[in-house]
């Protein structure tokens, strides 16, 4: 089977891909992620473009950072996920609209 032919095997947006990206969460967080961030991960994983328009509070920095531990989570152990295909050191642009916005985000260590 060629490297094409098992990756098709495999989506993340998917049951299987939910529950590897729910399971990855669960080990790397102090709580679960929405279903509704789930879905979109899942389909930023499968190589979807997302846009999240949700309530201030809703989670959406979750995206970000869930997105990233799902990445880093296979790079480690690459058996989750064999044919995933990541940059080693990868990493994510965050544009942020207002200065609130960016400061909210300022990690405070």
């Amino acid at each position: 089977m060629e490297e094409n032919d098992a990756s098709a095997l495999f989506k993340f947006h998917s049951p299987q891909g939910y529950a590897l990206c729910r399971k990855i969460l669960s080990t790397r967080l102090p709580f679960g992620p929405h279903d509704y961030q789930l879905d979109g991960i899942t389909a930023v994983l499968d190589g979807v473009d997302m846009l999240a328009i949700t309530a201030t509070g809703s989670g959406k920095s979750g995206y970000i950072y869930m997105l990233m531990h799902v990445i880093l989570a296979i790079l480690e152990s690459p058996s989750l996920y064999p044919s995933a295909k990541f940059p080693a050191d990868p990493a994510i642009l965050v544009i942020y609209p207002t200065n609130a916005l960016e400061e909210d985000q300022v990690c405070t260590t």
